[in-house]
């Protein structure tokens, strides 16, 4: 048994332990020169983007997931395959694909107000949070997607019938019925996207505003010029803002199982 928590424990011992005790040491040696008020202004741009992003891809992997079981058509199936293709891509790939379409609308818009009102608007979206956030819903959505469906399976569809019988329309059921169910899987594509953002380089690097940083591009910044100790406290923090919402929701899964499901007899 001795040997077997072992051979397990390594990994992690070389794969999270020494590398963030690694990191701790070199964050704390630099802090004074990082921890300035650009790097507060980093943190809460990605605390923004990812809580922005995570709320609006549970939402529309909600409403995606449930309208499939509404509305099981072949149509609504093609459309969620479709919509699941955005994981498999490289986030430059996104980016570049995103960004062209963004790009001519800009332009067309442009063109039609000067020719018009003789007023340049620029770049609409292009140059702004909204394309950034519109890239990572397409690279992050199937996250959410598949979490989300994997919750609805708990759900009896005599549920729903038993909802409809009391007069209750989709919505009131989703809200009254499904979604407390599915609390947990709710939170852990919230989680899971919110991470995956958080560290997110390739399509932020591509699309960011100007003079917008975050901790991810920070880090890579620092890194890139060979500055290892410094570009320390960026990715630490990447780590520490991701790992207090993993232990959270462990925490609260682990007491999810002590509670009964419908139709279980209490432990």
């Amino acid at each position: 048994l001795f040997i077997a928590y072992l051979v397990c424990g390594v990994p992690v011992l070389l794969g999270f332990v020494v590398p963030l005790i690694q990191l701790s040491i070199w964050a704390s040696i630099t802090s004074d020169s990082i921890m300035t008020a650009d790097f507060a202004g980093y943190l809460f741009n990605s605390l923004t983007l990812a809580a922005i992003t995570s709320a609006a891809a549970l939402i529309l992997a909600l409403f995606i997931a449930y309208g499939r079981r509404l509305y099981p058509t072949q149509l609504s199936s093609v459309a969620a395959r479709v919509l699941s293709l955005g994981y498999g891509l490289p986030g430059t790939v996104v980016a570049i694909g995103v960004l062209v379409p963004f790009a001519w609308l800009d332009n067309r818009v442009s063109a039609f107000m000067v020719a018009r009102f003789d007023f340049n608007t620029g770049l609409l979206l292009s140059g702004t949070a909204f394309i950034l956030v519109f890239a990572y819903l397409v690279r992050f959505l199937p996250i959410a997607m598949n979490t989300v469906d994997a919750g609805l399976t708990k759900v009896r569809p005599s549920m729903d019938e038993a909802g409809r019988s009391m007069g209750l329309g989709p919505m009131t059921i989703l809200r009254r019925v499904h979604m407390p169910i599915m609390r947990g899987s709710l939170a852990t594509a919230l989680l899971l996207v919110f991470v995956d953002v958080l560290k997110e380089l390739p399509a932020t690097l591509l699309l960011r505003p100007f003079n917008f940083n975050t901790l991810a591009i920070r880090t890579y910044e620092l890194a890139n010029e060979e500055r290892l100790a410094d570009a320390a406290g960026p990715a630490l923090t990447i780590v520490l803002a991701s790992l207090i919402p993993v232990i959270r929701l462990s925490r609260s899964l682990e007491r999810a199982k002590d509670v009964p499901s419908v139709g279980e007899k209490p432990r």
